[in-house]
């Protein structure tokens, strides 16, 4: 079984818009597998989460951002957590199996 790691690196921020400030417009990501074998095997991937525009009567105040609350606008924004991670799976596997190997000339 693999373990992941997913990160917020940055986030994307509008200085102003009508009478909210510092708008979180884009948030990039980063998921990194292992599978925890000796030695390990790794995988990693990032994309980018455009976010929609804000709601003025539900709106949170950058300072006051959770990581979770980023997390779900990241998912809503169309990341989908189970597909990155079987990306990730698919990509250990091919490093621990691969589907072509070069081989030294016989004639060597």
């Amino acid at each position: 079984m693999n373990t992941y790691t997913w990160s917020i690196n940055y986030m994307d921020t509008k200085k102003q818009e009508d009478s909210l400030t510092n708008i979180v417009v884009c948030a990039q990501w980063s998921c990194n597998a292992t599978d925890n074998q000796t030695p390990e095997t790794t995988a990693s991937t990032y994309g980018y989460a455009h976010l929609g525009a804000p709601s003025p009567t539900d709106f949170t105040s950058y300072e006051n951002l959770t990581q979770e609350q980023v997390w779900q606008w990241i998912y809503a924004s169309g990341v989908d957590k189970a597909t990155v991670e079987a990306g990730l799976d698919a990509q250990i596997e091919q490093k621990l199996n691969p589907p072509t190997v070069i081989l030294p000339n016989p004639w060597s």
